[in-house]
């Protein structure tokens, strides 16, 4: 009888164990479905599996008070010895064990390619050297993807807009840039492909960057170079005013204590003027005036110091690279300021547009003498109303009148205050290269006009006798329209909308003139001609003042009087054949301004004298021809028109970084200093034959921690470090005991 009851006993608390794990343990009746999340471009996938011993789908507070119950009732049976206690203790656990429902999981996971950064070096210190750093990029990107999955970024630096803000080549802050933007689990081994030349100060990267860091030098350990340093010379330069330039020519190795010296070399304007020799990396003083007459000219002057020989070396110097072995520069050449004397006779509105013109422009020194009266006139104008002093015509016409550089006479007559034995002064003044410009209506028909003197010699327009006095509109010739002054004046407002004049004097070209405008009746109106070294202009009327008050629409009248000023002074601007050369990084650009109907070619010759192209100028406008050509090198370019010998214009194309260019030698100091904290290593990978020796790349793991191991024949082995991240793309459950193997445990127990 006990024995059924003992029997019945256990039958019920396996039943009740069942019944828990059933209706507390809904998830325990079948296997879970796997569980899958976004995958991205897979590369490699592999299977991680663990256990999760402790999942229960009921509370854990009634987890640990089935388990208080489980004990006190085992710990019950056992102390009064009840039959079946063992099996029931048994069939208890099985059920406990499949309550806490412990599982396996199974992970498909993504393995991650490890980033390697390799930053290639782009400045122009390079050189010839770039190829090296090509070669070696694509080397070691197939080498590198022999290790495992690498995620490998290419960077350069050294001729981007940042390398460009500041001198020299800097990779410190190139690194700690990117490395904001990229995963830093994920980082490994960087690499730095460079000639070593660089400005970083002497230092580590942050702390944050941990992975190694190994530079590979794209050069050789034996190498020479030689280079010319501009330390002082003025961009700009007063004419009258003495100009010094210093320079040394420095030795990359920089040997102490050394007799060396070297030939150089020096061009002004593209001719070989001096040749000197210097010792190295010591300071040389040149003046300007030791290499021209003149001293600085005006315009540009472009000086070229080239080093020839190194003299003390045995044997061929063979050098990274001759670029940097010759040094331009031009320096402007500008007067100081621009003297014009002013005489004005009758007054008219006209005088006061040109005293503003002239009392604006902070590059003239005026001079004006005004309303001079003839010595036999009477006037009646009261004593305190007249000038208090006398034209000071010793001091000025016959002492100081060299001095000025454009001399205006506005609405003057001969009027005996300049006596006539005075004006040849100015004919002088003329012929030796200095500008007249003669403006007058009524005075120049006058008996008395300067025309009657020796000036007459040199106005392009002779004066009648007459004066028309009829509404006209100023008109430029067709054939003037090439020269500047009439593009200058055409360049806004066209010559048909301007307003109208009222008078002009009568006059008749002199054959060697030039007519820029006509006037009433297309009689000439603005003309100019050279005499000797200077130049002339003449304007036949004074009604220009009226474009400036607008009338009827007015006109270019500031731009009239500012052309026949800076023709007369002889500005290149206005010149009727004129070749310009301007740099632009490597590009130069070339500009004809010239009268003929089809413009000369121009010949184009590089730094080193040769003639490099021959280049067919296209029309921008009327008179104006250009064209562009990218420069190969360094240096100064001259150019010439085909039908003339010597050079007319010259353009410097330098190095926008010359700190770059100071020291071409490649070095593996600098960058140990960034290689070294990060456990990394500097090696040079080009051989005294010019051939890479290229190291072996290992996976970090496998070199145990080894930094200098070496594959036995003494090529080196680089360790890489690869990070081995993963990403999770699927996930799958499955029960740890079967449910099946449960419940017949239950059963049959």
């Amino acid at each position: 009888m006990k024995k059924n009851k003992s029997l019945k006993l256990e039958m019920a608390a396996a039943v009740l164990t069942s019944g828990i794990m059933a209706s507390g343990v809904p998830a325990f009746a079948q296997d879970s479905e796997p569980t899958s999340l976004p995958v991205s471009a897979t590369t490699e996938v592999e299977i991680q599996s663990s256990t999760d011993y402790y999942n229960p789908q009921i509370p854990d507070e009634a987890v640990f008070g089935l388990l208080f119950l489980i004990l006190l009732g085992s710990g019950y049976s056992a102390y009064r010895k009840m039959d079946g206690t063992a099996l029931r203790t048994l069939a208890i656990a099985a059920g406990f064990t499949a309550v806490m429902n412990p599982e396996t999981i199974n992970e498909d996971r993504r393995i991650l390619p490890t980033i390697i950064p390799v930053y290639l070096d782009k400045s122009p210190s390079l050189v010839d050297r770039g190829l090296y750093v090509e070669e070696a990029f694509e080397r070691l990107e197939k080498q590198l993807a022999l290790l495992g999955p690498v995620d490998i970024r290419r960077i350069e630096f050294g001729e981007d807009a940042a390398s460009e803000a500041r001198p020299g080549t800097h990779i410190q802050h190139v690194i700690q840039t990117q490395m904001t933007s990229l995963p830093h689990d994920q980082i490994g081994t960087s690499f730095i492909i460079t000639d070593g030349v660089l400005s970083d100060p002497m230092g580590s990267l942050s702390e944050d960057f941990s992975a190694p860091v190994h530079a590979l030098i794209a050069g050789q350990s034996d190498e020479e170079d030689f280079s010319i340093q501009i330390e002082t010379a003025p961009k700009i330069g007063l004419i009258d005013e003495e100009q010094i330039i210093t320079f040394k020519v420095v030795d990359g190795k920089g040997r102490v204590g050394s007799n060396l010296t070297a030939d150089v070399s020096i061009y002004y304007g593209g001719e070989n003027v001096r040749k000197i020799n210097v010792p190295l990396d010591q300071l040389q003083e040149i003046k300007l005036s030791d290499l021209h007459a003149d001293g600085l000219r005006l315009g540009d002057n472009v000086i070229d110091l080239r080093i020839d020989t190194i003299n003390g070396i045995p044997g061929d110097v063979q050098e990274v690279s001759l670029i940097n072995n010759h040094a331009t520069f031009n320096i402007e050449g500008i007067a100081s300021e621009t003297k014009i004397l002013l005489l004005t006779g009758a007054p008219h509105a006209g005088t006061r547009l040109w005293r503003d013109i002239l009392l604006k422009d902070e590059s003239v020194s005026l001079t004006h003498f005004g309303v001079l009266i003839p010595p036999a006139k009477e006037d009646v104008t009261p004593l305190r109303d007249l000038a208090t002093v006398v034209f000071p015509v010793q001091e000025i016409i016959r002492e100081k009148l060299p001095e000025f550089d454009v001399v205006i006479m506005d609405n003057m007559t001969f009027t005996g205050v300049i006596s006539i034995r005075d004006f040849p002064y100015f004919n002088s003044f003329v012929e030796n290269g200095k500008g007249l410009i003669v403006v007058g209506g009524e005075s120049l028909v006058a008996p008395t006009s300067l025309a009657k003197t020796s000036l007459g010699e040199l106005l392009p327009l002779i004066p009648a006798e007459t004066v028309i006095n009829k509404s006209y509109t100023p008109s430029i010739p067709p054939e003037a329209l090439p020269h500047p002054i009439a593009r200058i004046l055409n360049s806004g407002r066209k010559a048909e909308s301007w307003g109208p004049w009222y008078s002009l004097a009568q006059s008749v070209q002199r054959p060697d003139a030039t007519v820029l405008m006509n006037g009433a009746d297309n009689g000439p109106l603005l003309a100019f001609s050279e005499e000797g070294e200077g130049r002339v202009i003449q304007l036949n009327s004074t009604n220009a003042a009226l474009w400036s008050k607008n009338h009827k629409g007015g006109g270019p009248a500031s731009d009239l009087y500012q052309a026949m000023i800076g023709w007369a002074a002889g500005h290149p601007r206005y010149e009727a054949e004129y070749l310009d050369l301007r740099s632009n990084g490597n590009t130069i650009t070339v500009r004809l301004q010239t009268m003929q109907d089809t413009p000369s070619d121009i010949i184009l010759s590089g730094p080193d004298g040769k003639e490099i192209a021959t280049l067919h100028p296209q029309q921008i406008a009327p008179g104006l021809y250009g064209a562009e050509i990218q420069a190969a090198e360094k240096g100064a370019y001259y150019a010439r028109r085909a039908d003339e010998e010597a050079a007319q214009a010259v353009a410097v194309v330098g190095f926008s970084d010359p700190t770059e260019m100071q020291n071409l030698i490649s070095t593996t100091v600098q960058m140990d200093s960034l290689t070294a904290p990060t456990n990394g290593q500097t090696i040079r990978i080009v051989g005294s034959e010019g051939n890479l020796q290229w190291p072996e790349f290992a996976n970090a793991d496998d070199l145990n921690g080894e930094l200098n191991a070496d594959t036995g024949n003494g090529q080196r082995i680089l360790p890489v470090t690869l990070q081995n991240k993963t990403e999770l793309i699927g996930l799958k459950r499955e029960p740890l005991i079967p449910y099946q193997q449960v419940i017949c445990l239950l059963i049959f127990v």
